[in-house]
């Protein structure tokens, strides 16, 4: 049986891609790059695009968990590197 950050990982993997355009590129790079910018506008401009709030939370989410177990991952290889 895989480990839980295992399974976390094959799970936000799963999660469909949203459809393409740029209103999506611009909003996950945010997710992934600077979530902490993410405004309520963001969301309605999302919306308003025609995208359901559950596309939004998902790809939301799965995105969150890449980034950081992406984050998780260096930062154990920079303590090996260090460790060596």
């Amino acid at each position: 049986m895989p480990s839980i950050p295992e399974r976390i990982r094959l799970a936000a993997e799963s999660v469909p891609p949203p459809p393409p355009g740029p209103e999506w590129a611009s909003y996950l790079g945010k997710v992934n790059q600077h979530p902490y910018k993410v405004l309520d506008s963001d969301i309605a401009a999302l919306l308003a695009a025609g995208h359901s709030i559950r596309q939004i939370y998902e790809a939301t989410v799965a995105t969150a968990i890449q980034a950081g177990l992406h984050r998780l991952s260096r930062g154990l290889d920079a303590l090996e590197q260090v460790r060596r």
